[in-house]
């Protein structure tokens, strides 16, 4: 893991801890993937604390030198995607993250340990 992309890594798993994220689970694409490094995946109660955490989480990002290059869902539909490049950002409610359940989807991917 290149040390920007594990910083930001780091640093996106403790904002999303300190904002009450749920089961924050971050998997290694290489050798599985092309579309980035790393995705991050949790979940939160509802689209309000959706919504929250993503405005916090790219604060993060651009602090970190990062730039978001594309966003996918809104809050309201109870799932947004944030893209870094090498790393993306899944923010659920609980509902949809098991309707998508993308950890068994990318389960040839390797979980990462990130301390929070």
């Amino acid at each position: 893991m290149e040390v920007n992309t594990l910083k930001l890594v780091e640093d996106l798993a403790k904002k999303a801890d300190q904002k009450q994220a749920n089961d924050i689970v971050v998997l290694d694409l290489a050798g599985v993937s092309f579309l980035a490094d790393y995705f991050m995946i949790m979940d939160v109660r509802n689209p309000r604390m959706i919504e929250a955490l993503v405005k916090d989480l790219s604060e993060i990002a651009q602090q970190d030198g990062f730039a978001v290059k594309r966003v996918e869902g809104k809050p309201d539909s109870q799932w947004v995607l944030l893209d870094y490049g090498d790393v993306v950002v899944h923010v659920f409610t609980p509902e949809k993250r098991n309707f998508y359940n993308l950890e068994n989807l990318w389960n040839e991917a390797k979980s990462v340990s990130i301390n929070v």
